[in-house]
């Protein structure tokens, strides 16, 4: 019932958060779109009614003083002035012989004002000649060709202008670092940082319920049904943070009925039978007081171990835990099973950690299922070897063993076989793996070598409290 009802709670919550999802990044997706579109609309609006007009027209007044700046040179008749110039404004000038090979590697150094040789093939365009708007400002460039870029070293990048003039070519680099290769990254980096977390802070503002009921449903499947989620704001999350605390109330109300009915019934078919064994004991004729009294004890077994199916099945279901030995658990299983042939191979010594009278149930419904479809009289052997994280019992039988066909499903609910007609709804085994798992281990049927049944229970050292 209650793996039902938690399958139900997450179809539901997947259903209801996907509608959320889509109605919002819906709408917030048609105000992005709209709010893109204005922006890029504005943006190139102003850039080419403002900006781009504004540098074309600064570009070409810069051009025509830097020509003029050249043209003062008078082909290099007084270098030392010259020199004096052009270091007190920072520039280094390197003029080179224009002739037909454009390539660059091939240029000629006529003069220069620094001491240093360079690479002209470093020098990168922004933007020439060719591409300024001569006509509409009423200035013409001619036979002279000037352009704007920057002089580019593997770390570092200076403004540069190369001009061509006079049967020269004319490289003008200012001595001052635009930018190192990384520093145009930080701003971009930095902006993408602060968005990047007002996204985050945005969307955990609007996954907060969410995350609240992911965990509410893991406290719920460890058994806590009374906390219940916070509820902030009157949207759509809200309401179904509220639905889900009414549902888990339900769910509360539920599970409490079953309990106290199951609890009553128990009581009602006990109670009769202690009345009946009562009656029994006070008859003359053993061997039919026997008889009944063996119906009795296995009718009583059967009312634990269904009443104990249910009760495991619950996720709130509690261990008393406490440390006892293997030997002492394995004699109280034998007491209160119907097989009594069982050989004990392992240290009195052997210590296990775990709720005592559910692991004492697991071994006695496994005795009581050696007895009933081994067939044989042989004893059944216990024991037990220890590694880094568990202790492995194995109990083995010498009989017929577990058919193929229902080996790997022996361990599930009603699963009986049908070939041996003992009474019985096919619990034990069930119940068996449900107490293991509850302890944090595993439990394994399978066929040894000799052909009977081997039972395999792995225990934790030490059990978790909230395993």
């Amino acid at each position: 019932m209650v793996s039902i009802i938690k399958n139900s709670l997450f179809i539901w919550l997947k259903k209801t958060v996907l509608w959320w999802f889509t109605s919002l990044f819906g709408r917030i997706g048609v105000l992005f779109a709209f709010a893109a579109f204005f922006l890029v609309f504005f943006t190139y609006y102003i850039f080419n009614s403002t900006v781009s007009e504004k540098d074309t027209l600064l570009d070409i007044q810069d051009a025509f003083l830097h020509l003029k700046f050249v043209e003062s040179w008078n082909n290099l008749q007084d270098t030392s002035s010259l020199r004096k110039e052009l270091n007190k404004i920072h520039i280094k000038a390197f003029v080179y012989n224009l002739d037909a090979d454009t390539s660059c590697e091939n240029s000629f150094l006529i003069w220069s004002n620094s001491k240093k040789n360079i690479d002209p093939c470093n020098y990168g365009s922004y933007s020439d000649s060719y591409q300024m708007n001569q006509n509409e400002y009423g200035f013409e460039f001619k036979n002279q060709y000037l352009s704007f870029g920057e002089y580019e070293l593997p770390n570092q990048h200076f403004p540069a202008v190369f001009i061509v003039q006079n049967n020269k070519k004319y490289l003008l680099i200012t001595n001052w670092v635009l930018f190192d290769d990384a520093s145009p990254l930080v701003p971009s980096i930095f902006l993408a940082g602060i968005f990047m977390c007002l996204l985050y802070l945005l969307i955990r503002r609007f996954l907060l319920p969410i995350n609240l009921m992911e965990k509410r449903i893991i406290a719920l499947q460890r058994g806590d049904l009374d906390s219940k989620i916070k509820v902030s704001g009157n949207d759509e999350l809200a309401l179904l943070s509220t639905n889900f605390n009414s549902l888990i109330s339900e769910v509360k109300k539920l599970l409490k009925q079953k309990e106290r009915l199951l609890s009553e019934v128990s009581h009602e078919l006990k109670t009769p039978l202690s009345k009946i064994r009562l009656l029994l004991a006070m008859m003359p004729q053993q061997d039919r007081v026997d008889k009944i009294d063996k119906q009795i004890k296995y009718l009583d077994s059967m009312i634990t171990n269904i009443l104990l199916s249910d009760s495991l099945s619950s996720p709130y279901s509690n261990l008393d835990l406490s440390s006892f030995s293997l030997s002492e658990l394995v004699k109280l299983s034998s007491q209160l099973s119907i097989n009594k042939n069982i050989s004990v191979l392992f240290s009195k010594k052997t210590q296990i950690h775990g709720d005592k009278i559910k692991l004492s149930i697991v071994l006695k419904n496994i005795f009581d299922n050696i007895k009933k479809y081994s067939e044989t009289k042989k004893d059944c052997e216990v024991n037990v070897v220890e590694n880094k994280q568990y202790k492995i019992i194995s109990i083995k039988d010498f009989g017929i063993g577990i058919p193929k066909q229902i080996i790997d499903i022996a361990d599930r609910p009603f699963v009986r076989n049908k070939k041996n007609r003992v009474s019985g709804f096919g619990l034990g085994l069930a119940i068996c793996k449900k107490v293991v798992v509850c302890h944090g281990g595993e439990f394994k049927i399978s066929n040894h070598n000799h052909g009977g049944a081997l039972f395999t229970i792995k225990l934790p050292h030490k059990i978790r409290t909230d395993a």
